[in-house]
């Protein structure tokens, strides 16, 4: 994260593309497939690294919460 890249948004490393994307794709339930197919910039070892970190999977209950309550 830095300030100076999309506000400091959390973004896939070397990328400009948000790790929020990546959860919009799955809590949309598209697959990580269709995520990388559509975001070629993003290496799968470094997604699939991401969704195994322990701060993810908080920020993922986190989306899911939100996501339920229509926020």
């Amino acid at each position: 994260m830095e300030p100076e890249i999309l506000g400091g948004m959390p973004v896939f490393k070397d990328t400009l593309v948000p790790i929020k994307c990546m959860f919009d794709y799955l809590l949309a339930r598209k697959s990580m497939s269709d995520f990388l197919r559509d975001y070629p910039s993003v290496p799968e070892a470094t997604a699939r690294a991401v969704l195994e970190n322990d701060a993810t999977l908080f920020y993922e209950e986190i989306s899911k919460r939100l996501a339920a309550d229509g926020g």
